[in-house]
């Protein structure tokens, strides 16, 4: 099976990321300016890191003409090669007769006989995530807010679908929360540059959203996530490494309970509370609340 293996990545909004995700459907909850844009260029091999390595099947993106021909990608920003028109700029890409032949059957044959210049950011977005999402053999699809192009959604998610069934690693980067109810696979929220949240799946995030979550960084974190397990008002302790060293994620009903028993706690001579973080309160969806409670230990 097709694995995407991330160690140490930085760029320049990300701060840090690891990760190693496996075939099927994978959403990134976030903005552009968390750093989702960046990843799915870096993902798709358009950028090198600035550190750290990005590995598809064991191989770098960047560095191989060859795999990145088999990756499906749709950036923040796209563009066509210089071509007389659409339909020949998407020839000059190569593995586009699938693309065009869908394209036309969706009534958009004006789009791809017309000047590239004359294409809406929409439309221009449209054709390339057409040819993404009909590459013959992909190995990974690295798309960036899919569902705002000219296509219609069902044939997006239809074909999302079909790439689910074949168990190639995709990576949709949204800022739109609605995408996790149909979502068929884990979630994760990137805020900052740092994934600051990760769900197995949609049902895991919706009971999750019913929590408040807070973010701990502390030296002592394995001795705090041991003793606050205990804690009143604390229902889940995440010990979360993979996100930033040192890092807990803790979560319970009530934010000012949560934040009152990580201070109690935190008083004992054995911890060093660096800093805290309200990540969301219930109801609201984990990335779009700011910094609302920020702090270290008195």
């Amino acid at each position: 099976m097709t694995r995407l293996l991330l160690k140490s990545l930085r760029g320049v909004a990300i701060q840090r990321l690891d990760m190693s995700l496996d075939g099927g459907q994978h959403l990134l909850l976030g903005t552009e300016g968390d750093g989702t844009a960046e990843l799915v260029a870096l993902l798709a091999g358009h950028q090198r890191p600035r550190k750290g390595s990005i590995e598809l099947s064991g191989t770098a993106p960047y560095r191989s003409p060859a795999l990145r021909r088999r990756i499906g990608s749709l950036l923040n920003q796209e563009s066509l090669v210089p071509a007389p028109n659409t339909r020949s700029a998407l020839n000059m890409l190569g593995q586009a007769a699938a693309a065009i032949s869908e394209l036309e059957a969706m009534g958009l044959s004006s789009v791809i006989n017309g000047p590239v210049e004359t294409l809406s950011p929409a439309a221009l977005r449209a054709v390339v995530l057409a040819r993404a999402l009909t590459l013959p053999d992909p190995v990974g699809l690295f798309l960036y807010e899919p569902f705002q192009t000219a296509l219609p959604s069902d044939w997006v998610v239809a074909r999302l679908a079909e790439a689910r069934a074949r168990s190639i690693v995709t990576v949709i980067a949204s800022s739109n929360v609605e995408l996790a109810s149909w979502i068929d696979g884990s979630l994760m929220v990137m805020e900052q540059g740092a994934v600051v949240a990760r769900y197995a799946d949609s049902t895991e995030y919706r009971e999750a959203v019913g929590q408040a979550v807070l973010m701990v960084r502390s030296p002592q974190s394995r001795w705090l996530a041991h003793a606050l397990t205990t804690a009143d008002g604390v229902s889940a302790v995440q010990w979360d490494h993979v996100a930033a060293p040192n890092q807990l994620i803790i979560s319970g009903a009530n934010a000012e309970q949560l934040v009152s028993e990580l201070l109690r706690v935190s008083r004992a001579p054995e911890v060093q509370l660096e800093s805290y973080r309200l990540l969301h309160s219930p109801g609201e969806q984990p990335y779009s609340v700011a910094m609302t409670a920020t702090g270290v230990s008195p």
